[in-house]
């Protein structure tokens, strides 16, 4: 009879909530969008704002690359994203999760901004064949970063700069194509001039 009650007010004292606590956390960031980043042992996860782990510790979540003006030294959630990063022969692709932690923007983009306004400034990397290198027997391939605006479904909205030409090879890029253009608000962006320090107010549509 003492077992039975035990093991009933064992069940009961579970049932009124008593969570698992997150131990040995390294950085609490603050909340945003409803969730704070927090890291441990390198990898970042995300908690809700009753203390619940509801993104795991994972590698792939990141923050703007380092020589981003103005980046967060925290991985954070806008319009329900968040960044992620895959690497390939040592060069890294960005996407976005959504809030339950489901790659939502595969990562094929070679720089990113973090979304504002429902809109997310990416360098979209395009490959075109030129043909083929006898004298090295190998195909010779042209790739180019051009700065586009996507949606929180990933969707293309606008071409905002002309392809610029970039070296695929980590030896020789030495800092990612940085993203230049910025969201202003929902229904304006500002895209820098080619030759002058000026800029362009793009009004959307």
């Amino acid at each position: 009879m003492r077992t039975t009650l035990f093991t009933f007010g064992l069940i009961i004292l579970s049932c009124l909530g008593f969570a698992q606590d997150i131990k040995d956390v390294n950085f609490i960031a603050p909340f945003k969008d409803g969730l704070a980043a927090v890291q441990r042992d390198g990898e970042w996860g995300f908690i809700d704002e009753s203390g619940t782990l509801v993104i795991d510790f994972r590698k792939d979540i990141t923050i703007l690359p380092e020589h981003e003006e103005g980046k967060s030294k925290f991985p954070y959630f806008n319009d329900g994203r968040c960044l992620i990063k895959k690497t390939e022969k040592d060069i890294p692709f960005y996407g976005f999760m959504d809030k339950s932690g489901t790659i939502v923007i595969d990562p094929v983009y070679i720089n990113a901004s973090n979304f504002k306004d429902g809109m997310a400034i990416v360098g979209e990397l395009t490959k075109e064949s030129l043909g083929k290198n006898d004298l090295l027997n190998k195909r010779v391939v042209n790739y180019s970063f051009t700065e586009i605006a996507i949606d929180t479904s990933g969707k293309l909205l606008y071409f905002l700069t002309d392809p610029q030409h970039v070296t695929l090879d980590k030896k020789y890029i030495k800092k990612l194509p940085k993203i230049k253009s910025t969201v202003l608000n929902e229904r304006l962006i500002a895209i820098p001039s080619k030759t002058t320090e000026n800029w362009t107010v793009m009004r959307l549509q």
